[in-house]
């Protein structure tokens, strides 16, 4: 491990000090013209979620940025991460996922799930019927075809080695799901300054790299002691840098876990709130979701028209 950390830090020097020597100089001629055909072809340095309702309330990510999604456990805050790769996925984009809690088969699962038309995620994962197997067997060519730009790591815990196949890759998208569960050597006993470590690393790699990064971050429980269980900025767990790094931070609210038995709480809503967004005002949209079919829906009503069509309703 000596040997291993000698090397990462005669890297990191060199690095620096690559970054540290003249790029060339400035040219205003260069960098107006390169704006303005950004501008002119509908700003390509954005890339959309793929969700109608949040990209209406986002705008998209834009590449060199950070994106954080919080919630607390049970707010489906996975769930949408998830949705996101398959949304990511499908519009071409190269992705790269470090899971960090759950394995990439019970990642793949739960894509397969969103994918069918009738799978759900609790069969999947205790008895399959005769016509759930043949969907399965019948997605299969279709879903290597269109994850075919999908690259996962469950193997990954330090951040040393999460930056080095970020370098190597070079996505279009990272999602880090989460970066509570990260590594940072010589931060061990300090969860604050690992985080900060995380969010400016990550920023800067994005930023270097041109690309986006959808990092995952849990809340304090403090926020459980609320009536509304709404969640705000000051409920980002462990860091103020989580907030102050990241272009957008938006939470998943699913106040139905909370209070069931509060007509006002659909089952089949969940609030996506805009917290921060650099580029635009707060705000927040429902949206639909069918957990046992790991899926967002624009609307919550769609969600409730297929839990019907599925014969879910009370699943």
């Amino acid at each position: 491990y000596k040997g291993i950390n000698a090397i990462r830090d005669i890297q990191e020097r060199f690095d620096s000090i690559l970054r540290s020597r003249p790029s060339g100089g400035f040219d205003i001629s260069n960098l107006i013209a390169s704006t303005t055909e950004n501008v002119m072809s509908g700003g390509s340095n954005v890339i959309k979620f793929g969700l109608g309702a949040l990209d209406n309330l986002t705008g998209g990510m834009t590449r060199g940025e950070i994106s954080v999604v919080a919630g607390r456990p049970g707010q489906f805050k996975t769930t949408l991460i998830i949705n996101m790769v398959s949304l990511l996925s499908g519009n071409g984009h190269r992705v790269l996922v470090f899971n960090r809690e759950m394995t990439n088969e019970e990642m793949m699962k739960k894509l397969f799930v969103i994918e069918s038309k009738s799978l759900t995620y609790s069969r999947i994962r205790t008895n399959m019927s005769e016509s759930d197997l043949q969907e399965w067997e019948g997605m299969t060519s279709r879903l290597t075809k269109k994850y075919k730009n999908l690259i996962m790591y469950d193997n990954i815990m330090d951040l040393d080695g999460t930056l080095a196949e970020i370098k190597r890759i070079k996505p279009d998208v990272v999602i880090d799901d989460y970066i509570g569960l990260i590594n940072v050597r010589g931060c061990e006993d300090d969860r604050k300054v690992a985080i900060d470590t995380v969010m400016r690393k990550y920023k800067w790699t994005a930023k270097t790299l041109d690309l986006c990064v959808i990092a995952v971050s849990q809340l304090n429980r403090k926020i459980e002691m609320r009536q509304s269980g709404r969640p705000v900025l000051s409920d980002l767990r462990d860091s103020g840098s989580i907030e102050q790094d990241a272009e957008m931070v938006m939470f998943t609210h699913y106040p139905y876990a909370k209070n069931p038995t509060d007509e006002s709480a659909s089952k089949n809503s969940v609030e996506l709130i805009l917290g921060k967004n650099r580029y635009g005002n707060p705000g927040s949209a429902h949206v639909g979701i069918l957990g046992d079919r790991c899926k967002f829906y624009e609307t919550p009503e769609m969600a409730t028209t297929d839990a019907i069509s599925q014969g879910l309703i009370g699943v």
